[in-house]
């Protein structure tokens, strides 16, 4: 008896028939084929999604180092300006009592990416004392 019900079950489900297993075979390996190639599709996509976030990344790097105040080299702006109002207090405090130290000023340019000081106008030494403060604060100058 269960032998009987064992082949009636193979008819029913076309194990005994090898033209619909091959047909079967074919419509997988066709399939599998399709899905092969979707596959590809999407890494590509993957892939250009992955250089579309990379782009994005730098773009919010530079914008936040820009935020911050500093410069593509890594200059903190902010840092390099705090030093030069330091140094020309400094070099105005410490002067003699000459109107011409008292004059001393520099800034920060950022389209040069210089520090600029009015030396034509004030002493050698007093743009020395400057240049001896900023390469004290970590920002000599050339």
């Amino acid at each position: 008896m269960k032998i009987s019900f064992l082949i009636f079950f193979i008819f029913l489900t076309g194990c005994s028939k090898p033209d619909s297993n091959q047909n079967e075979l074919s419509t997988l390996k066709a399939k599998v084929s399709d899905l092969e190639l979707q596959v590809s599709t999407l890494k590509a996509h993957l892939e250009d999604l992955n250089s579309k976030v990379s782009d994005i990344d730098t773009e919010m790097y530079q914008a936040k180092t820009k935020a911050k105040g500093e410069t593509s080299s890594g200059l903190d702006i902010n840092a390099l300006n705090k030093a030069i109002s330091t140094c020309v207090q400094k070099v105005r405090s410490t002067a003699p009592s000459d109107e011409v130290y008292s004059k001393f000023d520099a800034y920060y340019n950022s389209a040069s990416g210089k520090v600029f000081n009015n030396n034509q106008y004030v002493s050698q030494e007093a743009v020395y004392a400057f240049n001896k403060c900023m390469q004290s604060s970590g920002f000599p100058l050339k």
